[in-house]
């Protein structure tokens, strides 16, 4: 029986495994499974080939029959970790990880893993804290400054962070994302050098793809409209993602057809009575973080930014219902609906003492039915934006191999422009929450009078800070963050036409929008 992976053959499955030849190992590593079924190391060998397959969910399984045979399989549970990251299960994957960082301060592998996952969900003093440990035994190492840079930006300390970018840059160090942090921050940008990044043959498309999309912030700023559309088109294909348009869509078709007006009431019964939830939805980019950061500019609202567990408690529906999102929703009682609130409430860090929270995770237009079952008192804002606006902003930003997969090609992004919109005007229809459009172009060409709009939705009176979002102290930890810190412009509005001769197969989508400037003029 293989003691370890070093063992062959299990060495020669993953030397092969490491050239790509993915079923070759798996082959491999099946039959030994097969020989030897309660080896430790052939489960932990399968699963990082599965892994590097791109096959996160079987790799989930191997560890679970791994961790089963040998629960305190130390290498085991890191790998664990990551491939919860890989699986979008942050919470999960955190409290994998944070037993082993603080049961070993000299896993140095522990703890790389565990801050990937608290820079996604932004938890900033737990990343300052991480890093400042670490770096008093390795101050020189650029993963540990890049991490420590990113988190002091956060907190708004721009000039330091840069400075820390630059110098990684200046040794060659993690120049690729450097750039890319910096192109966000609007600093002054090397476009030589970053096409020789994009362009490096020697680096994995990973980070020539992080490198493209800073080429095409470079050339943005250079007005080489169409150099910048090439650099970020470039991007987005050295991502890589495979997104399937058929099954989201047939998701959303399955979702509008079972919610009914009559089902929608009947849940809208038995919830949490609670009037604090707003929910803030949409298209990413278009306005969600500007809009949570007016009402989080309140004093009696509490942003909690861009949660995933709502989507969470979608996809764990077979769990605790037995019965698998949308049609689980045909079987959600009293009971289970509020007992799921309170999970919600509590994975989220809902302050009581709060009159209102929000939660702006754009994607939850698909989950409206599902708030209306949790949260027969919320609120929905919805945030609206021209569509070729919202697919040239998406399309131009890097959201990470795991978040907004439709973002990659512009035929993905229409199909996604186009259920979402399907999906609103069903809402307006059936969903007895109450709803606010809020277009883009009229919060930052109106300002104030919009912004009194929203908070009047709310039920929370005016206070002066909500009108000036820029200024308030509790940052937005999403792709928007450097941009709701300036003051409010209309820069963007209408920014798609610089490259309509890039989006011809796009234009259509105008006719799922009406121009509210137009229509108030």
């Amino acid at each position: 029986m293989p003691a370890s992976i070093h063992d062959e053959p299990l060495l020669g499955a993953l030397r092969a495994a490491k050239a790509g030849r993915h079923a070759e190992a798996e082959a491999t590593l099946q039959a030994a499974a097969q020989r030897f079924p309660r080896s430790a190391a052939v489960r932990y060998a399968l699963a990082l080939v599965l892994q590097a397959a791109g096959r996160a969910g079987d790799a989930h399984e191997q560890l679970a029959a791994l961790l089963e045979l040998e629960p305190s399989h130390r290498d085991g549970r890191v790998l664990l970790g990551r491939i919860l990251y890989e699986l979008e299960q942050d919470a999960a994957a955190r409290a994998e990880l944070e037993p082993l960082v603080q049961a070993d301060p000299k896993d140095f592998e522990a703890a790389r893993h565990l801050l990937t996952i608290l820079m996604r969900i932004a938890d900033v003093p737990a990343v300052l804290a991480l890093t400042a440990r670490w770096l008093e035994a390795l101050p020189e190492e650029p993963f540990l400054r890049a991490c420590h840079a990113w988190a002091i930006e956060m907190q708004g300390d721009v000039d330091t962070a840069a400075a820390t970018y630059f110098d990684l840059i200046a040794r060659g160090e993690r120049a690729a994302d450097s750039w890319h942090r910096l192109a966000r921050l609007g600093q002054p940008l090397d476009a030589e050098a970053i096409a020789a990044l994009a362009h490096d043959p020697g680096l994995d498309d990973g980070q020539r793809s992080v490198a493209a999309f800073a080429l095409g912030e470079a050339h943005k700023k250079a007005r080489r409209w169409d150099e910048a559309f090439e650099a970020f088109r470039l991007g987005n294909s050295l991502m890589n993602i495979q997104h399937d348009r058929v099954q989201h869509r047939a998701l959303v078709e399955r979702t509008l057809e079972l919610t009914k007006p009559g089902l929608l009431q009947r849940l809208a019964s038995q919830g949490d009575p609670d009037e604090a939830p707003i929910f803030i939805v949409g298209m990413p980019r278009s306005g969600t973080s500007l809009v949570e950061q007016i009402l989080g500019a309140h004093s009696g609202v509490q942003q909690l930014g861009e949660r995933s567990e709502l989507a969470e408690l979608a996809r764990d529906m077979p769990e605790w219902l037995g019965m698998a999102f949308p049609g689980g929703l045909l079987g959600i009682s009293r009971r289970l609906a509020r007992r799921q609130a309170r999970a919600y409430k509590e994975a989220v860090g809902v302050d009581p003492q709060a009159r209102r929270f929000t939660d702006k995770a754009p994607g939850n237009w698909l989950f409206l039915g599902l708030i209306a079952a949790l949260f027969p008192n919320a609120r929905i804002v919805h945030c609206r934006r021209n569509p070729l606006d919202t697919v040239v902003s998406n399309f131009f930003t890097n959201f990470g191999p795991t978040r907004c997969q439709s973002s990659y090609a512009l035929e993905d992004l229409r199909w996604s422009y186009e259920n979402y919109a399907r999906a609103m005007q069903h809402w307006h229809e059936v969903l007895p929450l109450p709803i606010l459009d809020l277009d883009y172009e009229r919060l930052v060409q109106e300002g104030e009078p919009q912004m009194r709009r929203l908070i009047e939705f709310a039920g929370l009176e005016w206070e002066e800070a909500c009108g000036r979002p820029h200024e308030s102290k509790r940052r937005c930890m999403t792709a928007s963050s450097h941009q709701v810190s300036k003051p409010i412009h209309g820069g963007s509005v209408a920014a798609w036409r610089r490259y309509e001769a890039h989006l011809q197969d796009l234009l259509p989508l105008l006719d799922l929008w009406q121009d509210p400037l137009a229509a108030s003029a």
